[in-house]
This record gives C-alpha cells, sequence and structure tokens, in this order.
C-alpha cells in the first residue's frame, strides 16, 4: 500500500446503525450527514472523510431521495468535492491558509448547495449527485 501524501483521500464508510460522533460532539444524521477532516502523522497530511450510512436514522434526514445509493452518493460526493478544494481542513486555525476555499459564514462548496443534483458518467449511467457552489455563476450546479 502506498504512504499517503497531501493529495490522499481515505473516505471511510460506516454501517447501518452505527452512531458517529463528531470531535465537536455533534452526531451523525442529527446534526452532520458526513464530514472530512485532517490530521498529521509522520509529517504528512493525512485527509479522511467520516459517511455514515444513509439508511436509519440518516434515511431522509440526509437526502430526500427514495433511493438510499443516490443519497449516499450525494453525501460522497459533497465530501469529496470538500476535500478536493480544502484538504487541510482540520488543520486549519483561521479563515485563510491551508483553506484553500471556504467562506467563514456559508461553509466549503458541497455545503452551502444543499440540494441534488445529477451527473452523467463515462458509463452513460445518470448518477445522482451534491450540487455544489460555483462562483463562476453564483448558484448551485451539478459537476
Amino acid at each position: 500500500m502506498p504512504l499517503p501524501n497531501a493529495n490522499t483521500y481515505y473516505p471511510v464508510h460506516f454501517p447501518a446503525g452505527v452512531t458517529i460522533t463528531a470531535p465537536d460532539g455533534s452526531k451523525s444524521c442529527v446534526v452532520f450527514c458526513a464530514y472530512h477532516g485532517t490530521y498529521v502523522r509522520n509529517g504528512v497530511n493525512v485527509n479522511y472523510g467520516v459517511i455514515p450510512d444513509q439508511g436509519g436514522g440518516c434515511a431522509g434526514g440526509c437526502g430526500s431521495n427514495a433511493q438510499r445509493v443516490n443519497n449516499l452518493d450525494a453525501v460522497s460526493s459533497a465530501e469529496l468535492a470538500d476535500v478536493a478544494t480544502d484538504p487541510a481542513v482540520g488543520l486549519a486555525t483561521t479563515f485563510g491558509p491551508p483553506l484553500g476555499w471556504y467562506d467563514p459564514n456559508l461553509g466549503e462548496i458541497g455545503s452551502i448547495c444543499t440540494g441534488h443534483g445529477t451527473t452523467v458518467g463515462r458509463d452513460g449511467v445518470t448518477y445522482t449527485v451534491q450540487l455544489l457552489w460555483s462562483a463562476v455563476t453564483g448558484t448551485c450546479v451539478s459537476h
């Protein structure tokens, strides 16, 4: 297994029935649908995501799509976009570097937009994804 570097992302998907308590004490599917963070190990930033199962307590609260997999895709895509633009969010102490894109009032590009959109994959299948904030259009868009 290759060693992590600043571009490595480890999304951790939890099974049904597991409640996650974030470092600030907030609970999955009550306060958050997923989150990402960073810690340093052996001088290397380790970027991770915490992705609860989207059934059970998360059903309906973390996405209104009737298909559980669509809500999971949306939550997972939001975290992927957020970690791509702000990988070192767990190390930030101010609204500046190491943050790459973070609005102190609205949050990250996936957090600003709470709606689901769709995108067509290379396989021609339409997938549900989290809408992302576009500074260019000033709206939430599918990517």
